[in-house]
C-alpha cells in the first residue's frame, strides 16, 4: 500500500496536513480561457497579488522546465481556482471565498519554488498589470 506525500502548510497558526494528490480531481475544471476568465472576474476581490501568483502557476505550467508529470498539480491548482465547487465557495463572500484557493496558490508555489525563475515571475507580473489595466 502507496502512502501519500503530506505537505504540512501554516494557515492562520495551524499546521494543516494538505494532500496535494487530493488536488488533482480538480484538473478536469481547467481550460485556459476559463482560467483567464477567472482571473479577470475575480480580480478586484483578490488584487494584485494574489492575481499574480495564479499567473506564476499559469506560467510554471507553461515552462518547460517543469517535468510533464508534476503539471497536474499546476494544472489542478488552476483548476482549483475555477471551481464552483471547492472548500470556501467564492460566491460566499467576496474575499473570504478565496482563501482557500490562495492557500492552494501558495501550497503549489512553495512546492515548485525550485522551478519558479525570475523569467516567470516577471511574465506574471507583466500580464497581471495588463489585466488590471484592462
Amino acid at each position: 500500500m502507496m502512502q501519500q506525500r503530506h505537505t504540512h502548510f501554516k494557515v492562520k497558526g495551524i499546521n494543516t496536513p494538505i494532500l496535494l494528490s487530493d488536488l488533482a480531481m480538480y484538473s478536469h475544471y481547467y481550460k485556459e480561457n476559463r482560467f483567464f476568465s477567472a482571473i479577470k472576474k475575480a480580480i478586484g476581490k483578490i488584487g494584485k497579488k494574489a492575481c499574480e501568483k495564479f499567473l506564476q502557476i499559469y506560467y510554471l505550467f507553461q515552462s518547460d522546465h517543469v517535468p510533464t508529470q508534476k503539471k497536474i498539480l499546476l494544472v489542478a491548482a488552476m483548476g482549483y481556482f475555477i471551481s464552483p465547487i471547492d472548500l470556501i465557495p467564492d460566491f460566499i463572500v467576496p474575499f473570504v471565498g478565496f482563501t482557500d484557493d490562495l492557500a492552494v496558490a501558495e501550497i503549489i508555489l512553495l512546492t515548485f519554488k525550485n522551478s519558479l525563475t525570475e523569467e516567470i515571475k516577471q511574465l506574471a507580473h507583466k500580464r497581471t498589470l495588463e489585466i488590471f489595466r484592462g
